[in-house]
């Protein structure tokens, strides 16, 4: 491919005097002296940033490259000492954030903490009632979350980790006995998740029923296709995105956040931004550990029921096994 102009949607980077853009389409562009822009390698990984003296390209999940800007070639980025300065990163700020977003609205909740001692303390806050928010927070507790982000990097997840029991596993399905009675089925538990006909309504429900076996034998890699790389799921215009935000003195900073539109299933995958880089964590136990330094302010309550897990759970056995949807969402 020849010269061209400038594709749109391109990001372009500043590196050693040059010009270089990334497109999602085309890969990675190089303007010359005659200020047009050539194709100088097709991998597509999402983004294009200078790190230290390296200009870096790739993404979560395929990992990271390092552009040798006088072949166009790209080689492995070991991102393992980046790894350790994110696992020891010591905060001196903390922010809780909570993130609206949709095609006619933003807004956002802060509040900020400042390290005082062995605790961090509120300082600020963009909201008007704070009656529930901490007003401090462990250190401890934050550094021990910032181990745990790194620990669980690409973590495959298994059924156990959801601790669910088997007496939870026995009252769920107790909620899809086959009512008869078209009012009184108005009333049952998950009666408004599901979309049939009446006449094969007791159907759907005996066939829910019949998964308890499928669910007790998932292996890993089954659940990680339900929660982390889920084949079917709904994509909003809106999302609410969670967020834990650490700055140091020097004022590096990292995120840890989950959007409910693109990582919704469970809060489980949490993205992690550092220097530019983007790692996914997926951990039952980082949710909680952050639903637990908020005190239960910062994540919705419906994202840490086992019964809204078991819910997802069925609707992709359901799919698989019997190659059908009867599910509203």
């Amino acid at each position: 491919m020849g010269q061209m102009d400038l594709p749109e949607f391109s990001e372009v980077v500043e590196f050693e005097g040059s010009n270089y853009a990334y497109n999602y389409e085309l890969g990675i562009l190089k303007q010359r002296d005659d200020e047009k822009w050539y194709l100088i390698n097709k991998n597509r990984y999402h983004n294009l940033f200078v790190f230290t003296d390296k200009l870096i390209t790739g993404n979560a999940d395929i990992g990271y490259f390092e552009l040798d800007t006088s072949t166009n070639v790209l080689s492995e980025f070991d991102t393992t000492s980046l790894l350790r300065e994110l696992q020891n990163f010591k905060p001196n700020e903390v922010f809780l954030e909570k993130i609206s977003a949709g095609c006619f609205h933003y807004s956002m909740i802060s509040y900020q903490y400042d390290l005082s001692g062995i605790n961090f303390n509120l300082v600020s806050s963009n909201n008007s009632i704070e009656n529930f928010i901490p007003k401090k927070l462990f250190l401890n507790q934050v550094l021990h979350i910032t181990k745990m982000t790194v620990q669980n990097i690409n973590h495959q997840l298994t059924f156990k980790e959801f601790g669910i029991t088997n007496e939870e596993l026995s009252n769920f399905m107790k909620e899809f006995d086959c009512i008869e009675d078209d009012f009184e089925i108005m009333f049952s538990k998950y009666y408004d998740r599901f979309q049939f006909d009446k006449e094969n309504r007791c159907e759907v429900y005996s066939n829910v029923k019949s998964l308890s076996s499928d669910i007790n034998n998932l292996n890993s890699k089954e659940i990680n296709d339900i929660f982390i790389n889920p084949k079917k799921f709904t994509i909003s215009t809106s999302s609410i995105t969670d967020v834990l935000r650490l700055k140091n003195k020097n004022g590096v900073e990292i995120s840890i956040s989950n959007s409910d539109w693109e990582t919704s299933l469970g809060k489980i995958t949490w993205l992690i931004e550092y220097k530019g880089f983007l790692f996914k964590s997926n951990s039952i136990a980082l949710r909680d550990e952050i639903d637990q330094l908020s005190d239960g302010q910062l994540i919705d309550t419906a994202y840490l029921s086992k019964e809204e897990q078991l819910l997802r759970i069925v609707k992709s056995i359901y799919h698989n096994k019997y190659q059908e949807y009867p599910f509203k969402f």
